[in-house]
């Protein structure tokens, strides 16, 4: 039963440090989680004014576009300005160009944000996994906790019937002494009576056979002293 209480002693020491390995886990998880949360609305605001900048060139594209349609019309009236509308719509195709170039990059970076939305969404269930299994976990140490009290209790009221028993023993104990000192004892007087009775009965069979010879001799006289009589 000591070793039993010693377990669960041990499993309880066990089960606390895991707790509180667990709850620093969830607190490292959580500082993590705000990080995150930080720069995805960080990411959010800077994609925003992506897209704020992108609207804008798009409208100054259009603009520019209209010039040059303007400029097409212009083409057959002002001949002269011909190279010069040349190089304006190579310049316009090279803004334009730069302009898919930072769209592109605009959707990358919208599709990186959208991975990191998905990560964060999966560490957030992984989260409250872990939220839910500390739960579990903690109703399981409850309870462990109340089987080891159970346990202690029962542990405490075995150990006051150990005590009693053992001094109850004790004192059977030094009964059983006692008894078998007086045991000895009239062992010791039965084993002196038993040689004083064998005494006796040598005494009494010495007697016997003094009291034949006596009674012999009585009769080995009595006739003699018969015969002095007669005569």
């Amino acid at each position: 039963m000591q070793g039993q209480s010693n377990q669960l002693q041990s499993q309880c020491a066990k089960l606390q440090v895991e707790s509180k390995t667990l709850a620093s886990e969830n607190a490292t998880l959580s500082s993590q989680v705000s990080a995150l949360q930080k720069q995805h609305s960080a990411l959010e605001v800077q994609h925003d004014a992506v897209l704020g900048g992108h609207e804008e060139l798009q409208t100054a594209h259009a603009g520019l576009l209209s010039d040059h349609d303007a400029l097409q019309r212009l083409h057959d009236q002002l001949s002269g300005e011909y190279e010069a509308l040349i190089s304006e719509h190579g310049s316009l195709k090279a803004n334009h160009k730069a302009l898919r170039a930072e769209l592109k990059d605009l959707q990358d970076q919208h599709a990186e944000l959208r991975r990191a939305k998905d990560t964060l969404a999966e560490i957030k269930a992984s989260i409250e996994q872990d939220k839910a299994s500390l739960r579990n976990e903690s109703k399981s140490l409850s309870t462990l906790q109340l089987d080891y009290i159970h346990v202690k209790e029962e542990n405490i009221r075995l150990r006051s019937s150990n005590d009693k028993l053992a001094k109850e023993y004790r004192g059977l104990l030094d009964e059983h002494k006692a008894v078998k000192n007086e045991h000895n004892q009239l062992k010791l007087k039965h084993t002196e009576l038993q040689g004083t009775f064998a005494d006796c009965r040598d005494q009494l069979n010495n007697m016997d056979v003094d009291i034949s010879k006596m009674a012999s001799r009585c009769e080995v006289r009595t006739p003699t002293a018969a015969s002095q009589r007669k005569a």
